[in-house]
């Protein structure tokens, strides 16, 4: 993804939908956790707020694919990206 999408609108929300949108959507939040809308994915779920913009480290997002474990993994990448973003502000547009 060119640094230019590194926004929701057309760029991450593309990514999250396709990397994590089978648990994690307004049908299906598990954990409380919807990732399918921006506001959405800045509430947060059951652990706390998703992304935490400007705040990679506050992000549950982060947090949670970090460990390197969880059934949805992020690659490398992809994870790069969004924490990207996240320092960038979580741009929506």
């Amino acid at each position: 993804m060119p640094a230019g999408q590194l926004v929701w609108a057309g760029g991450l929300a593309d990514l999250l939908q396709r990397e994590c949108g089978a648990c994690h959507s307004s049908s299906n939040p598990l954990g409380g956790l919807d990732l399918s809308t921006y506001q959405g994915a800045l509430a947060g779920g059951a652990n706390g707020p998703g992304v935490v913009p400007g705040d990679p480290n506050a992000s549950r997002t982060i947090a949670r694919q970090s460990t390197g474990d969880h059934p949805g993994q992020l690659g490398g990448d992809e994870l790069a990206l969004l924490r990207q973003w996240i320092e960038a502000g979580a741009p929506d547009q």
